[in-house]
């Protein structure tokens, strides 16, 4: 209370920021709001969430153009930090009670912003014990040089550490004060490593005509865009862009071909692309409705416009950074003391367009946001609902520049993508879960043994990489056993289970054909009781809550049902939920991601235990009944959580908790999934009271395609 008073005595100044990738908190909690902190720095500690670490500062308001990357990379690395305006001229008071009570607060770093006479680094470093990055900002005057030399020529015994003028400066403080802390701090110093290898991993080895292509890609599609997403809404008839290029490898030229008003003769021929699906023609089209053509060169910048400041009590300047950046579109809280935002009206990425981007669409709109949907299919189900659709490959690294400059966050609907066209576009804008999660989770090796290093049990199990790694494998597993591939494979596809009846070679042979894998893993069978799973969110200020745990059941490898809550005893949702909890913090999440889960029983006491079998970052299908079970649903979570909005409930929508649920033992929620020709009973279904249909418009009725859901309350 007596901090909250403190900062209240500071006018015009934002409250504490913090940041996503801090994890392993000394306390579990339910809900959205954190309390409790150490402001010891010793060896190995974890950040809180709640406990500002740096605290930026600035002289007006017009310095937040330059500051706020410095408060955007703290944000990438996982730094809490606390922004104030505190004029060495025109508040000195103000100036003077905040360096005096920084350290007093929990602070370790200051990093200070001014220009022309700059003062202010120098004022604080004086009076505060703690170390002080100084950042000259830029000067009409003198272009920065004047508050440069103000800042660097500081008298012995005052120190203040002086960076380059403006955004390189503003950046090289943040990442100063990271490198300062993470020696203390392990997730800070994992994030910073992070950092520098995804910065040495963008350098081209040899030069290239076209630096903002991939070496790799030997196909190039451009498309021309109207200069903001405004002109593009407002106009009654919206776009589809299909501008033409073809690329040569050996010669570097583009040809570019323009655009025929004839659709039929719109196609793009990309004999060099390496990605063989049948129905792409790497072809961009963008079309919210009616398409027509839109051939208008500006690039897009973002597709919000930024009329106001971010700071709560700012002038109403504009600050529109001159270069988009991850991050650059979010506005700090005018309400929450530790949030970044998005505001309505901003453009979400999904990479995906099936019924779970769809989804994830709706909640997107329910909440004031557009969405853009990137896919290679043709009338992916998610297009119908979304505001625009990209159709292209999901490595064609032109038509990705493209999509990032048109949204202001990304997040995606599947694990099954390749890494690297996510990883690519982070350098762009912000993508959550960060790729890295993503990396982990399409790995089953990598996977299980990140999990089994939380102490957190798993299936005993065995990389394999050859038929002779195999015949090796089992002898130390055991029948009987369950090979798996492992990448892609989902719904059964590319597992085979093992007794000592099977040829292994067929087996083999069978799991690697399936999904194209050349490695696999091999596990030991589990004799569950029931299969369960759990869904955390995580969102952008660390903040963290976990659906309800639920029990899945399923035909030939396929989801049939979910029930929720599971009908399992108070220590085994406890279990769960501390498991789902402890895989978020550590893995750095922001997003939502599910926790697959065996439910053991023992022989001997008949107690129940937790193992976890797989992960999904991302939303899941046990997960959709919380469309109308939960006060707030898995999607909308996911785009709260994305747009570093705060997190919604999820008490069961009788507004009451999960065990309240359990200990006065209401009928369980029932979500069935519809597939292939089922969805054909839609008008039966729509005449059972209490239920609620989901038809997910995706063409064929395949056997054992995912085609709708039924939830029945």
């Amino acid at each position: 209370m007596e901090r909250k008073e403190r900062s209240n005595s500071l006018p015009n100044v934002p409250s504490i920021i913090t940041t996503p990738t801090l994890h392993h908190y000394h306390h579990h909690h339910h809900s959205q709001n954190q309390s409790g902190c150490n402001n010891n720095l010793s060896s190995g500690f974890q950040v809180q969430s709640s406990q500002p670490l740096v605290g930026i500062i600035m002289g007006s308001q017009s310095d937040w153009e330059t500051m706020k990357l410095a408060a955007n990379t703290l944000t990438t690395l996982g730094v809490p930090f606390e922004t104030r305006i505190v004029s060495a001229h025109r508040t000195p008071d103000r100036l003077f009670e905040y360096a005096k009570t920084a350290k007093s607060r929990g602070l370790k770093i200051v990093i200070a912003g001014a220009g022309g006479a700059a003062h202010l680094p120098g004022m604080v470093a004086a009076l505060t014990p703690l170390p002080v990055f100084g950042v000259p900002v830029q000067s009409k005057a003198l272009s920065g040089v004047d508050s440069l030399l103000s800042i660097v020529q500081m008298p012995a015994g005052i120190p203040v550490g002086t960076v380059a003028i403006g955004a390189a400066g503003a950046t090289n403080a943040a990442l100063l004060s990271a490198a300062v802390l993470a020696p203390y701090y392990p997730s800070i110093e994992l994030s910073l490593d992070l950092y520098r290898k995804k910065q040495t991993d963008a350098v081209a080895e040899i030069p290239v005509d076209n630096p903002t292509q991939p070496s790799h890609s030997t196909t190039t599609t451009t498309t021309t865009v109207p200069s903001n997403a405004t002109s593009i809404l407002s106009a009654i008839h919206t776009s589809t862009i299909n501008n033409n290029s073809n690329t040569s490898s050996h010669n570097n030229n583009n040809n570019n071909n323009n655009n025929n008003n004839n659709n039929n003769n719109n196609n793009n021929n990309n004999n060099n692309n390496n990605n063989n699906n049948n129905n792409n023609n790497n072809n961009i089209q963008t079309f919210p409705t009616q398409p027509i053509i839109i051939s208008t060169p500006t690039p897009i910048r973002s597709s919000v416009s930024r009329s106001q400041s971010p700071l709560p009590s700012g002038n109403g300047s504009s600050i529109i950074s001159q270069e988009k950046t991850p991050l650059s579109t979010f506005v700090l809280s005018t309400c929450r003391p530790s949030a970044l935002v998005l505001p309505p009206g901003s453009t979400i990425g999904i990479l995906g367009g099936g019924q779970l981007a769809r989804m994830m669409a709706v909640a997107a709109a329910q909440l004031g946001y557009k969405t853009h949907i990137f896919c290679p299919e043709n009338d992916p189900s998610a297009s119908h609902v979304a505001t625009f659709t990209t159709k292209s490959n999901y490595n064609n690294y032109s038509a990705l520049d493209i999509f990032a400059r048109q949204v202001d966050v990304v997040t995606y609907e599947f694990e099954n993508i390749m890494v690297e066209p996510v990883e690519y576009l982070t350098k762009q804008v912000a993508v959550f879960p960060d790729p890295k999660i993503l990396r982990t989770c399409q790995d089953r090796v990598l996977e299980k043994t990140f999990i089994q290093s939380l102490d957190i049990p798993t299936a005993q199990f065995q990389s394999v990489e050859s038929f002779n790694d195999l015949k090796s494998a089992i002898e130390k597993i055991g029948y009987p056993a369950i090979l798996k591939s492992n990448t892609m494979g989902y719904d059964g596809k590319g597992q085979v289970k093992l007794t000592d009846q099977v040829d292994l070679e067929q087996a083999w042979k069978k799991v690697t054909s399936e999904t194209s894998a050349t490695k696999a893993i091999l596990e030991q069978y589990i004799e569950f009781e029931s299969e369960a799973s759990v869904i955390v969110a995580r969102a952008l200020d660390g903040a963290e809550l976990t659906f309800p745990l639920v029990t899945n059941k399923h035909r030939n490898h396929i989801l049939r049902q979910t029930i929720a809550p599971a009908q399992l005893p108070e220590y085994i949702h406890k279990q769960a939920n501390e498991i789902g909890l402890k895989i978020a913090r550590s893995i750095g999440l922001v997003g939502i991601i599910a926790v697959e889960l065996f439910v053991v029983k023992s022989n001997e006491t008949g107690q129940y235990s937790l193992m976890v079998n797989e992960l999904a970052p991302r939303p899941h299908n046990s997960g959709h009944w919380t469309i109308e079970g939960c006060v707030t649903s898995q999607f909308e979570q996911l785009i709260r959580c994305v747009c570093g909005l705060p997190l919604g409930s999820v008490d069961f929508t009788k507004r009451i908790s999960e065990a309240e649920y359990i200990q006065q033992q209401i009928p369980p929620i029932v979500m069935t999934n519809l597939l292939g020709q089922e969805v054909n009973g839609w008008e039966k279904i729509l005449q059972t009271k209490g239920s609620h249909l989901h038809i997910y418009a995706k063409g064929d009725a395949k056997e054992g395609r995912k085609m709708g859901h039924v939830t029945q309350q």
